[in-house]
């Protein structure tokens, strides 16, 4: 039984430390660009984002947003914020 209880953690970690791999952190700020499938997820942290005016963020399909906080993630009147 232990023998099989090691496998199925170091599964679990493997499994866990890959889905991390991909994830791409995003600091509080100024956000813009293109999100895709292979950054997500993307992990909002320290605090609020902002598409600001002037500015735009594509979100790609299949891609997941997360937050780690109570944070906000703001539009400006002339940013662009686009789903696929």
């Amino acid at each position: 039984m232990t023998i099989l209880r090691s496998v199925l953690l170091l599964s679990l970690l493997t499994v866990a430390g890959s889905s991390l791999a991909d994830t791409t952190w995003v600091p509080a700020g100024n956000i813009s660009g293109v999100w895709d499938s292979t950054g997500s997820p993307y992990m909002i942290y320290e605090g609020h984002v902002t598409v600001a005016t002037g500015n735009t963020l594509l979100i790609g399909p299949g891609v997941k947003v997360e937050f780690t906080g109570h944070y906000k993630f703001n539009v400006d009147v002339d940013g662009l914020l686009n789903i696929l």
